[in-house]
């Protein structure tokens, strides 16, 4: 069960990339363009929720949520700038290197541990990263080393994954100590009106630029799949440690390639997919 769930919350994650690249290229505010998705999202949750009655959380939940929505405001915003900056084919893959950083992340936070394959997993994943980053044949290493170097975007991205394999653990605290339904709702709502104040930060565009009646439709459907998404995720969460939860919700890159390739007309798509391929070898492994 907890396979079909983080597949479902795989296919909303890279799902939402090419709408958010159409919407930030077109200079919307990040803050709130990721303030409205998580606060229509929580308050669809929300509602679901309500309909099935509040839990009693536990005592860990308020300090979980408070984590998550912390560091997930610095996810969100340096997610946004790495997917304007810079092809979706490119840095979105670079993700599937949380499950590499969850490891240590899930063991020192939960107690959780992975089997012995994983730590294999991890070479291969790293291979893959770099191999996504190696345009063509006959690149340099220095030539490759210094691109990547000089490239704020796969930084940003790199960032953004450390983020999100601690911040998944805190997901779970928060998922276990309530329901998945309850934390979700919770998180997203609490996150998104953070976003929401913080939106003034964006002196480029303010929120009339963000709500126009060709955006409006593009944040409902971010709001859904992000309600569902995180719902799956989190409930998969409950069922699976979260390495292996993890490693399984990066098959996302595959997508996101695709999207990049067909909708964007991004180039040096077999290469990226090549590398993308090799990442989710080292994904397999980590799921032994």
């Amino acid at each position: 069960m907890w396979i079909l769930l983080t597949l479902v919350a795989a296919f909303a994650t890279a799902t939402r990339d090419p709408i958010y690249k159409k919407l930030l290229t077109a200079d919307v505010n990040p803050y709130v363009l990721g303030g409205a998705q998580f606060v229509i999202a929580g308050a669809l949750l929300g509602c679901i929720s309500f309909a099935q009655g509040f839990p009693q959380a536990g005592s860990g939940f308020l300090f979980a949520v408070a984590m998550t929505v912390i560091l997930n405001i610095g996810a969100v915003v340096l997610h946004f700038k790495a997917i304007k900056m810079a092809d979706i084919s490119l840095v979105a893959p670079l993700l599937s290197l949380i499950p590499a950083f969850a490891i240590p992340a899930s063991y020192f936070i939960l107690g959780e541990s992975p089997s012995l394959f994983g730590f294999f997993g991890i070479a291969l994943i790293v291979i893959g990263a770099y191999v996504l980053n190696w345009n063509f044949f006959g690149e340099s290493l220095h030539a490759l080393y210094r691109r990547v170097r000089m490239s704020p975007a796969i930084w940003y991205m790199l960032l953004v994954a450390v983020i999100f394999s601690v911040s998944s653990n805190f997901d779970k605290i928060a998922a276990v100590q309530g329901t998945p339904l309850f934390a979700s709702a919770i998180i997203d709502l609490l996150l998104g009106s953070a976003l929401l104040v913080l939106s003034p930060l964006h002196k480029r565009a303010g929120a009339s630029s963000t709500f126009t009646a060709r955006s409006i439709p593009w944040l409902l459907v971010l709001g859904l799949l992000f309600a569902g998404g995180t719902w799956a995720q989190n409930t998969a969460f409950t069922l699976e440690i979260v390495p292996y939860v993890s490693a399984l919700l990066r098959t996302s890159a595959l997508l996101s390639v695709f999207y990049g390739a067909y909708l964007f007309g991004e180039g040096y798509t077999r290469w990226r997919l090549i590398g993308a391929l090799v990442m989710l070898g080292g994904v397999a492994l980590l799921a032994f």
